[in-house]
């Protein structure tokens, strides 16, 4: 399973707002973000996202990654996006070989890890 130190910065260094935050909190964010980003080391400023290696998803995978992380197995996905169960079975698989992952548990902790630290 990939580490916090595994996910690109572009991950890693996002700052998400919640519509429902106060000005002030996303304020507090925002200046906060940015002070790290401006004063990190070279490797640590974010990377032209074009050329960027870090294995993307597609919108696809994307919504069928958000519903697996909200706890929906194969047969719920395919009713809810509309789509056959196989196709979801492959864009899952697809998902956890961009992302090295081994089992149905290392998806689910990958997904969590990356939306803990995005919300």
């Amino acid at each position: 399973m990939p580490f916090v130190s595994d996910l690109p910065l572009c991950i890693t260094n996002i700052i998400f707002v919640n519509r429902k935050s106060s000005l002030d909190s996303i304020r507090k964010r925002v200046l906060t973000g940015w002070a790290n980003h401006t004063t990190g080391t070279p490797d640590q400023l974010p990377r032209d996202c074009a050329n960027c290696r870090q294995p993307r998803l597609s919108a696809r995978e994307s919504s069928v990654a958000s519903l697996f992380h909200a706890g929906n197995d194969v047969v719920h996905i395919a009713r809810e996006l509309q789509m056959a169960e196989k196709s979801v079975s492959v864009h899952k698989r697809n998902i956890m070989k961009k992302f090295s992952l081994k089992s149905n548990s290392e998806l689910i902790s990958c997904l969590k890890l990356i939306k803990n630290k995005i919300f």
